[in-house]
């Protein structure tokens, strides 16, 4: 397990528009736990086996402006896929 904690000052604008430093610090601590590979292995097989992506739409490379446009209009339901 490796872990990191910081502390900070948060930064915020105030209505002049200068940056100015809160009184408060801001802590955040992140952790992560890696166990072995094998033991990674089995929920990805299960996943695998399972699991299948939802792909609502398939564009060509040379449409990639109607993808990005589809996708910021969030009509979409599952994966945009642009092909290479």
């Amino acid at each position: 397990m490796t872990g990191r904690t910081s502390i900070g000052r948060g930064r915020r604008n105030d209505s002049a528009g200068s940056n100015s430093v809160h009184s408060l610090p801001v802590m955040s601590r992140m952790v992560s736990s890696v166990g072995s590979r094998a033991s990674l292995e089995a929920p990805v097989r299960f996943m695998d086996a399972h699991f299948q992506p939802v792909i609502d739409s398939v564009y060509p490379f040379e449409e990639v402006g109607s993808a990005l446009r589809h996708l910021s209009a969030r009509g979409h339901i599952g994966k945009l896929v642009v092909r290479i």
